[in-house]
């Protein structure tokens, strides 16, 4: 009896979908042929991580920020954009009167309306990165125009601070500054984008 018990436990059906969908869950050994997961009940490894993958994750994400913010003059993809931080992300430009720090939507209602009213581009013209484990900091030096190919009209470094997340690489914290005419960027941060 016991062992009719058993047996009927063994191929009753799953009590939820979820349940009878991991159950079934089939992989590949190295010969071909499938068999049942091993640890059904664990979730999937995550991709496996190398320093050329961090840097490729961490270089598509600042070309990501760049090109969220840069256009012509018109809306931009905002959701897109708060994709690439961390939920509690602060955006900071720092001038003569000291930082005014901004939360995602802040930031969007400061720029968003200029930017909607003319063409603003801006783009990374030099980097210096640090990376440790999970977190990294690069002082990308950048360059402002209204339109692609004209003079730039401003330029600075953005100081931005990265981490890894369950969702890959986020920015954590975007802190600026704006070259002035007493203040000029050092020529060690206007070498090529890269690591240093």
């Amino acid at each position: 009896m016991i062992w009719l018990v058993a047996v009927a436990v063994l191929f009753a059906p799953a009590a939820d979908g979820a349940a009878a969908q991991s159950r079934s869950t089939l992989v590949y050994g190295a010969n071909g042929k499938p068999h049942a997961h091993p640890n059904l009940d664990r979730p999937p490894l995550p991709p496996l991580r190398t320093e050329a993958t961090d840097q490729a994750a961490i270089d598509a994400l600042i070309g990501k920020v760049y090109a969220a913010i840069s256009g012509p003059a018109g809306p931009r993809d905002w959701d897109a954009f708060r994709k690439l931080f961390v939920p509690e992300a602060r955006l900071v430009p720092v001038g003569a009167k000291g930082p005014l720090v901004l939360d995602i939507q802040g930031y969007i209602d400061r720029a968003g309306p200029a930017m909607a009213k003319e063409g603003f581009y801006e783009s990374e013209i030099a980097r210096r990165m640090e990376r440790y484990g999970n977190i990294a900091h690069v002082f990308s030096t950048y360059e402002s125009r209204h339109a692609p190919n004209e003079k730039p009209f401003a330029r600075g470094i953005n100081s931005i601070q990265l981490v890894f997340t369950t969702s890959g690489w986020r920015v954590l914290h975007i802190v600026w500054q704006g070259e002035t005419p007493t203040l000029p960027i050092p020529a060690g941060y206007l070498t090529a984008p890269g690591k240093r």
